[in-house]
């Protein structure tokens, strides 16, 4: 296993994600998946949903910055769709890193009213993904 996954998502924080996995991926010659997380009530029935979509306007437009900034860090970066359980972003996670064949994984997990409760959130990704031989990375704040 190599590479790094980063969920795409709102802009500001895929941006701020790409920019973290290139540094790392640069710095430990590897590269960069960078994963459209579709939601559904089905994945892997048959892939149809993630087999036909297509990027929109406004996520190519991105995807061309995405694309530069993994370039000023001389880093691959590869783009795939990938179907994720909607009732379980845990397990949806899990399987995509599996799916993708990476080492690590850089998601943004969804904030929690309480602090601790995102942090009892993270603990728990990290050690389902450690069951997975993969390591959640965290942004530096």
């Amino acid at each position: 296993m190599d590479g790094i996954l980063v969920q795409m998502t709102d802009r500001a924080w895929t941006t701020s994600a790409v920019r973290a996995a290139a540094e790392y991926a640069a710095a430990n010659d590897t590269w960069i998946v960078l994963a459209r997380m579709l939601p559904t009530s089905s994945p892997r029935w048959c892939g149809d949903l993630a087999r036909s979509y297509k990027l929109t306007e406004t996520e190519q437009r991105d995807l061309a910055q995405y694309e530069q900034i993994a370039a000023e860090f001389g880093v691959n970066l590869v783009v795939r769709v990938v179907e994720v359980e909607s009732s379980d972003f845990d397990l949806g996670v899990v399987r995509a890193a599996d799916d993708l064949g990476v080492d690590k994984v850089l998601v943004k997990i969804p904030e929690a009213t309480l602090r601790p409760a995102r942090l009892r959130h993270i603990h728990q990704l990290n050690a389902l993904l450690g069951n997975h031989h993969h390591q959640l990375v965290m942004m530096p704040a």
